[in-house]
């Protein structure tokens, strides 16, 4: 091993590890009782480690973003708990240094430490980044001169915990921190879609197991898929027409031929929406 001795085992003896310390041969007991210990203690450590572990939330969102002035974070963090498709949960002790332009983590994170986090919260990503401002000027109301004010600048990318990778990045200006947030969660939305599952199919009527408490809006559309993986089947795309809080109906806009949707099938929703700038 870098760093140290190799163990180093011969049939019919005992193995030395590094530091000289003997593992015993096969029957053979240990030389000490503090070996016995040791090894119990390390078994135990794991044991609660494991049993420490969270749950997962799928859609649990921790922000890792340095509280500032302008309240961009915590306009962001009640963006977050208000869109319906993602939930807000914490991640103390958990933080990620990144700089511009590229905000990549520096230094990377390693799987030793993506996982020490997995058992330090229930989030499914992490958001961090970088918040500034700049100084602009506005058109005064009253017609006089332009008046000097301040934009607020946010960069930030996603860590998912699950792949043990950053997503894209994202960057907006904007007077407003509130629009900053908003255009965030779209952002959001446009790279995590909601996943669904078809529940039933009944007199040209799709029911997903998804509602208005997951994000869903009416309105919204659909892409029904069969086999989800590389065999994928399309099936088709299903607009929302009413939406409950735990489910929604949809009608079929289009339909591959000879393909009807079935319970089982895997709804995934279309993002292409929240791409689109908004006024």
């Amino acid at each position: 091993m870098a760093g140290g001795r190799r163990s180093v085992f011969r049939p019919g003896s005992a193995r030395v590890a590094s530091g000289g310390q003997e593992f015993p041969r096969a029957g053979q007991p240990w030389r000490s009782g503090r070996n016995a210990a040791l090894a119990g203690l390390c078994c135990l450590a794991l044991w609660c480690l494991q049993g420490a572990a969270p749950e997962r939330d799928p859609s649990g969102i921790a922000v890792l973003l340095p509280k500032d002035p302008s309240g961009v974070a915590a306009r962001l963090e009640g963006a977050i708990g208000n869109s319906g498709r993602f939930h807000l949960v914490p991640a103390r002790g958990i933080s990620i240094r990144a700089s511009l332009p590229l905000l990549e983590p520096v230094p990377p994170v390693t799987l030793a430490e993506r996982n020490r986090w997995l058992f330090m919260t229930q989030a499914h990503w992490l958001i961090f980044g970088t918040i500034g401002q700049h100084s602009i000027m506005v058109d005064d109301p009253n017609g006089g001169d332009p008046i000097a004010s301040r934009s607020y600048d946010v960069a930030l990318r996603v860590f998912d915990l699950a792949l043990g990778d950053a997503g894209p990045l994202f960057t907006a200006s904007d007077p407003d921190p509130g629009v900053l947030a908003q255009q965030a969660v779209r952002f959001l939305r446009s790279q995590y879609p909601l996943h669904a599952t078809v529940t039933g199919y009944e007199d040209d009527v799709v029911y997903l197991d998804v509602g208005t408490q997951d994000g869903v809006t009416q309105g919204e559309t659909f892409s029904i898929e069969r086999h989800p993986g590389p065999y994928a089947q399309a099936i088709g795309t299903v607009q929302v027409t009413s939406a409950g809080d735990w489910f929604s109906q949809c009608e079929v806009e289009d339909q591959v031929h000879g393909r009807n949707p079935q319970a089982g099938d895997i709804a995934i929703e279309d993002t292409a929406s929240f791409l689109q700038p908004q006024d």
